[in-house]
């Protein structure tokens, strides 16, 4: 990766806009895929190249993404495609997401941190209680 160059990664947001509209962060594109199945089957969208069943097909070909925009050069970049009564949108994310056990841990040590921060505003305090 060269300095200034956002990292690879294989994480998608989607968003699906209409009736059953919904926002997903998923992984690779079998993620995506998980996505736009569904509308496919149920029938919300036709075989058009453009269409979710087309993308579905063509979902690894980086000249499918192409013509939705250059973005940071590399492929998969994002995609929008319409579908019955609304569309659908697909990001890649230029950072992973958080993962929760990386989030748990660093709480654990924030609220280990807070605790020894009021132990010792306590001590400085005189002993006085305080709120919380």
């Amino acid at each position: 990766m060269r300095v200034g160059e956002a990292p690879e990664t294989d994480w998608f947001v989607v968003i699906v806009n209409g009736p059953a509209a919904r926002a997903e962060v998923v992984a690779g594109l079998d993620g995506v895929r998980d996505v736009l199945l569904p509308l496919v089957l149920a029938g919300r969208a036709d075989a058009a190249p453009d269409s979710p069943a087309g993308m579905l097909a063509a979902i690894e070909d980086p000249a499918l993404w192409a013509p939705h925009g250059e973005g940071d050069g590399r492929p998969y970049w994002h995609l929008w495609v319409p579908v019955e009564g609304g569309s659908v949108s697909v990001q890649r994310l230029t950072e992973p997401p958080p993962q929760p056990e990386r989030t748990l841990a660093r709480t654990a040590e924030l609220r280990a941190l807070l605790a020894d921060l009021q132990a010792l505003l306590r001590t400085l305090s005189g002993g006085r209680a305080g709120p919380g």
